[in-house]
């Protein structure tokens, strides 16, 4: 006797998986006062637990890896539109797509652009971090175009990838 194969069955897609434990969560939620993190939003509803190192990365379960943030937030951090990176001193800093710090003005062309250019990188096989760094490398020329910038990334991510 085989196998059994359903042909042209559907295939019900994996859920993502509560992998921050209850406690833990509590606490990270408790630190942020249940809001959102980004300078100048005081969001409290629709609040989720986001790993700065994803997991997927070696990101840990750990009060310094976890940052509560609104879902919009939340949302403009996976599309590119928001940075969050850690300085030596173990603050957080909070930019804009291109470059900017959150809250400062920002150029809405120069935003869209390494925004499409990051979903551009994370869609060829990039980790959002690799994405992430390799446009912080590229100038910040308000004139580039989307296709320009995208070669200029890949250019950084080369030598990583050799």
């Amino acid at each position: 006797m085989g196998a059994h194969v359903h042909v042209g069955a559907e295939v019900e897609p994996t859920r993502a998986k509560q992998t921050i434990p209850p406690a833990l969560r509590r606490e990270v939620l408790r630190r942020d006062g249940g809001r959102c993190r980004i300078p100048g939003c005081r969001h409290a509803t629709y609040v989720d637990v986001h790993h700065l190192k994803p997991r997927v990365e070696g990101g840990e379960n750990t009060l310094e890896n976890l940052i509560t943030l609104c879902s919009a937030h939340h949302a403009a951090l996976h599309a590119g539109k928001l940075a969050i990176e850690r300085a030596p001193s173990g603050d957080l800093g909070f930019l804009h797509a291109d470059g900017t710090a959150y809250g400062h003005p920002l150029s809405p062309a120069n935003v869209d652009v390494r925004s499409k250019a990051y979903r551009a990188l994370t869609e060829l096989g990039f980790r959002e971090s690799e994405a992430r760094r390799a446009l912080a490398r590229v100038p910040r020329e308000t004139d580039m175009s989307l296709d320009e910038l995208v070669r200029q990334a890949l250019r950084e991510l080369a030598p990583a990838r050799r």
